[in-house]
């Protein structure tokens, strides 16, 4: 009886399986070529036994087929490679794309020690690459971004902000002291960082997190540090509203006043009753500092006792808070705000941010402390 020989395709099948069809194009035909070349490869290794069904291929023709299998091969790895190569380079692009930056009022950005700052900044801030700056370029600009695209821009030669004073409490990073300013709207996330250790003023502006920035200010506070110039450092202002003028009764002022900083609390919006070690308040005043998420927004000022000020006129126009009317001053580009109508007038100097906390507070300890003139 002749023998059973077991049925068998004359050629294997190649089937892509599901997870297959879901890779990328390129993975897709490396996946089917490999397994095409494992099953040529085995049927030319196979056994040589004569009930075999494979059919037997000349050795010139698998050498042939193997050499086209394995091109295939690499022209298919080198495709996928120039897909992802050639996206990671657009990506790349479009994020370290040059930032725009706008001018401002800045007196020194053209001078010889601002272009030395720029021009020494480091290819690397932290986390953020240096990138151009679109034309036309502002002179004394620097500009980084981190790897999300978010921008850090470096100005040379500004202004020292309006709130520097003798309270400030700046930050040193890369043996430059920086101050921390955030800006009045709390939806931006805008912050910037001035080094008032020396002269030219650099500035520091980005919506990064903090942290983010704060290391980057390492590397830049070491190129401000190296090439600063020989003019001093920024002043600080005076303590806020010791300035103002005092109504010529201050000296008398003092049981109503007192009364009325008695009344106010110890902690305004994030802001806490407290002094710096070596300031010295004005008199019959109350100073809040900041803490928290009020770090970089400037400190709460309140006192009794003072003038009305020049710029006030009848018909000017008055906030009413309760029973209090208040008018705004502005004042070496700082708001104060004056209770008025009252027996003793009260001052008070905030952060554009709590100046409503603030007045708020104020006129609560007014209507308990201070009565109506004419009362």
């Amino acid at each position: 009886m002749a023998a059973m020989v077991p049925a068998s395709p004359a050629w294997p099948t190649v089937t892509a399986d599901r997870r297959s069809r879901r890779l990328p194009a390129g993975l897709r035909i490396s996946t089917l070529l490999i397994r095409l070349g494992t099953m040529t490869f085995s049927g030319a290794g196979g056994s040589s036994n004569n009930h075999s069904a494979h059919p037997q291929v000349p050795a010139g023709s698998q050498r042939t087929l193997r050499t086209a299998i394995i091109a295939a091969l690499v022209i298919a790895v080198l495709f996928v490679g120039g897909v992802i190569l050639g996206a990671r380079m657009l990506v790349t692009k479009q994020v370290y794309s040059p930032v725009s930056v706008s001018p401002v009022d800045a007196p020194e950005a053209s001078s010889p020690t601002c272009s030395d700052v720029v021009g020494a900044l480091t290819p690397r801030a932290g986390r953020f690459t240096k990138v151009p700056v679109q034309q036309p370029e502002p002179p004394g600009v620097g500009a980084y971004r981190s790897a999300q695209g978010t921008e850090l821009t470096v100005r040379c030669g500004v202004y020292p902000p309006n709130q520097y004073t003798v309270l400030s409490q700046p930050q040193e990073s890369g043996g430059t002291k920086w101050l921390e300013l955030k800006d009045a709207v709390d939806a931006t996330g805008l912050r910037t960082w001035y080094a008032v250790s020396s002269s030219p003023v650099v500035a520091v502006t980005s919506t990064a997190d903090r942290q983010s920035v704060i290391e980057a200010l390492t590397p830049i506070g070491e190129t401000v540090k190296q090439h600063h110039g020989s003019a001093p450092a920024p002043t600080p202002k005076p303590y806020p509203l010791s300035t103002v003028a005092l109504d010529p009764a201050h000296s008398t002022a003092g049981p109503a006043c007192n009364r009325f900083t008695a009344k106010l609390p110890r902690s305004i919006a994030n802001h806490d009753l407290g002094n710096l070690p070596g300031t010295h308040p004005p008199s019959l005043s109350h100073t809040y500092l900041p803490h928290g998420d009020a770090l970089g927004t400037g400190p709460i000022v309140i006192r009794c006792g003072v003038a009305v000020p020049p710029s006030y006129a009848p018909g000017a126009t008055l906030t009413q808070v309760n029973s209090v009317p208040w008018f705004k001053d502005t004042a070496d580009g700082q708001d104060i705000w004056y209770a008025l109508g009252r027996e003793r007038v009260v001052a008070v100097s905030a952060p554009p941010q709590f100046a409503g906390d603030a007045v708020n507070e104020a006129s609560a300890a007014i209507e308990q402390t201070l009565p109506a003139r004419g009362q």
